[in-house]
């Protein structure tokens, strides 16, 4: 049983109910819950860039996740069920989020 990530970029306001936003400085928001917002709670010190390849982005994709975040976009990462990554991105979707990929 495996997990997959996806990153999403975007307006995710029906997402945020439930969620942790943690705010980075010189980046801005990111919206995260559990284990998640743990890992990248560390990106406050070691960069977003990192703390997402951590998490098994690829160093591309999250460079570019950085640099929207920079632009001002909110960065949601939702960790789950390979069986229920379809249905997370397609909700996510569904509430605007623009930029959905699973890694």
């Amino acid at each position: 049983m495996g997990t997959t990530t996806g990153g999403v970029l975007g307006g995710v306001a029906g997402l945020l109910a439930g969620l942790g936003a943690l705010t980075i400085p010189g980046l801005g928001p990111i919206v995260a819950a559990g284990p998640l917002a743990a890992a990248l709670t560390g990106a406050v010190g070691g960069g977003l860039v990192g703390g997402l390849v951590d998490m098994g982005i690829p160093q591309e994709r999250s460079q570019f996740y950085e640099g929207k975040v920079r632009e001002g976009k909110i960065l949601a990462v939702v960790d789950a069920e390979s069986d229920k990554v379809d249905s997370a991105a397609r909700s996510m979707r569904d509430f605007g989020a623009s930029d959905v990929e699973t890694h």
